[in-house]
């Protein structure tokens, strides 16, 4: 839901608005704004489902594979000369972590029925409402700074800040 409200946000004014807050450069790579924005809300959801079924051995090899994946192709976008390697580094580092989850979920699932996930459905009838909030603060914390750097500071010291924040 909040990718399709991206997407309508993007394709009605979202060059105006990237350039009102001095993210000009950014406007030739907007679509792939909404394409992380998917790929990181997917992650959130099987990794929280991964939790549920105690995998931790398997999230622990996802972060790791995140962050090589992300790191080389991010490196390699770079070397070939595309100004689009950082994005495309997140995209690809959150989507093999989705791709190693849903794989280890598929092999081992997790069994409900319809009358426990009622049960559970009701019990927690109100994480909706808090949830996505405690997220959306979470990943502007981690990715604002960068944002922040990019409307004051040239895109090659931005790029090197993002650089290093995805190493860590």
């Amino acid at each position: 839901v909040l990718t399709a409200l991206l997407i309508l946000a993007l394709a009605f004014g979202g060059d105006k608005l990237l350039t009102f807050f001095r993210w000009g450069p950014i406007v030739p790579f907007m679509w792939l704004l909404p394409v992380g924005f998917f790929a990181t809300g997917a992650y959130t959801m099987v990794s929280y489902y991964a939790l549920r079924r105690e995998a931790y051995r398997t999230l622990g090899r996802t972060r790791v594979t995140q962050k090589i994946l992300g790191a080389a192709v991010s490196v390699l976008f770079g070397l070939g000369g595309k100004a689009s390697g950082l994005l495309w580094g997140q995209i690809a580092g959150m989507a093999g972590g989705v791709a190693a989850l849903v794989k280890d979920s598929v092999q081992k699932p997790l069994t409900l029925g319809g009358r426990d996930l009622l049960a559970v459905a009701k019990k927690y009838r109100d994480f909706p409402l808090y949830q996505p909030w405690g997220g959306l603060l979470n990943v502007l914390s981690i990715e604002l700074m960068p944002l922040l750097l990019f409307a004051f500071f040239t895109q090659e010291m931005t790029g090197w800040f993002s650089m290093s924040l995805r190493m860590v």
